[in-house]
């Protein structure tokens, strides 16, 4: 009976499905396997951001050209605009004061387009002198 009970203490070591006929994995194995995932996720994600980068481009060259059209059709339409006042300011006055009065205008437009945008430029001067005095 005593013998019987040792026998029923001792605990009976069973091996591992998994690891049958294998050593278990080392340190640098594991070390290994993070250093190759880390690398597969690398090229996955710098291939994703080529693919990214190729679709922004498309659509940015396409946003470019349209854009380009349709500001070279705005001034196709200025120019419409003032020869057609210039041809009704004709109707009331020399041609070359109607041709006078419309430059002037022009002149006194684009004047007054350029106060805008120097103002817009102080402003942005103002924003980097205070950003760099702290």
């Amino acid at each position: 009976m005593a013998a019987d009970r040792s026998e029923e203490s001792e605990p009976v070591l069973e091996s591992d499905p998994e690891t049958d006929g294998e050593s278990p994995g080392s340190l640098f194995d594991d070390v290994g396997a993070l250093i190759e995932d880390g690398r597969t996720y690398a090229e996955a994600e710098l291939a994703f951001q080529k693919t990214r980068l190729a679709y922004i481009l498309d659509h940015a060259k396409r946003a470019a050209l349209f854009s380009g059209i349709a500001l070279v059709l705005v001034v196709l339409a200025i120019v419409v605009l003032v020869v057609g006042i210039l041809i009704s300011l004709m109707q009331v006055m020399t041609p070359i004061a109607a041709t006078m009065v419309t430059m002037f205008g022009l002149l006194l437009v684009a004047g007054l387009l350029g106060m805008f945008a120097q103002r817009a430029m102080r402003g942005i001067k103002r924003a980097f002198e205070s950003e760099s005095d702290g």
